[in-house]
């Protein structure tokens, strides 16, 4: 069966990746000093985005069990309220 998107669900899609995008924007501009440090104390370009991206995986790492247990709990919550 093919994968069918309306228009409503692909407005919330949209929506999000303009958060996504515009929060990374926040973020990267406020880690451009930490960058241009650790750049000045001799940090290769592929040191800084391996540490980068160590950092990511870690984090995510640590947030999936929490993440999974919240978004289990509220599909719980939201499947057992009643439809409109």
């Amino acid at each position: 069966m093919p994968l069918r998107i309306d228009s409503a669900q692909a407005g919330l899609v949209m929506m999000s990746m303009t958060f996504l995008s515009l929060i990374s924007g926040l973020v990267m501009e406020r880690r451009r000093g930490e960058i241009s440090l650790l750049a000045s104390r001799g940090g290769s370009p592929a040191q800084i985005v391996l540490l980068q991206a160590l950092e990511a995986i870690l984090l995510s790492a640590v947030a999936l069990g929490p993440g999974l247990a919240l978004a289990a709990a509220l599909a719980l919550l939201m499947g057992s309220t009643l439809s409109f």
